[in-house]
């Protein structure tokens, strides 16, 4: 049976380079919650699981590609069960595809808990996006190659504007401009988002 209080999810979606693990990982101290990052669980999975979903993972990685929407809804199933959560969590990632941001209710539905979302979506120009992930102090990942990422890139702005109005209307979005200093960023995000 759920808890009839609700679980805060603050959940950070952008275009790789925008600054939505930074901001998370701010957030998570700020509101002293968990943090789950989906790229962490699908690299860690890739390295280490023997099982299908290792499999794909390392073929969603081989291809610069996102991994299908029903798997990554099983992942985080999965991950939002465990009772490190019950008191809140901060999601790094996710609402990539439509597919995936339709069925994200119904995956909430079937950890048995009842949370209340706040997406928070940090826009950035893609142009300053591919900046960063260049730049000196950028990601050093296998997977950042430019080819790489400029195919994700695109891949995310594919349906954006749908995914956008699919959170609108079911949860709280806050739009942030994501092209500013870190700090200012996260100053923004904390007058903004409040847990329940």
């Amino acid at each position: 049976m759920p808890k009839c209080e609700k679980i805060s999810l603050i959940a950070f979606t952008g275009p790789e380079g925008s600054g939505k693990s930074t901001q998370a990982e701010y957030s998570a101290k700020f509101f002293c919650c968990p943090y789950v990052s989906t790229g962490n669980i699908l690299r860690e999975a890739a390295r280490n699981d023997k099982s299908e979903l290792g499999d794909a993972c390392r073929k969603m990685f081989k291809e610069h590609v996102y991994l299908s929407p029903s798997r990554i809804l099983d992942v985080l199933r999965i991950r939002l069960q465990q009772k490190d959560v019950d008191q809140g969590v901060i999601l790094d990632g996710g609402f990539r595809t439509i597919e995936e941001t339709e069925c994200f209710p119904a995956m909430l539905e079937k950890t048995g808990k009842t949370f209340a979302v706040n997406v928070v979506y940090l826009r950035v120009p893609l142009w300053k996006c591919a900046e960063r992930l260049m730049s000196e102090g950028g990601r050093k990942r296998e997977d950042d190659t430019p080819a790489a990422w400029l195919k994700r890139l695109k891949e995310f702005n594919t349906g954006l504007g749908i995914r956008m109005s699919l959170i609108r209307h079911r949860w709280s979005l806050q739009i942030i401009d994501g092209n500013k200093p870190e700090k200012e960023i996260f100053e923004e995000i904390s007058k903004r988002i409040s847990p329940s």
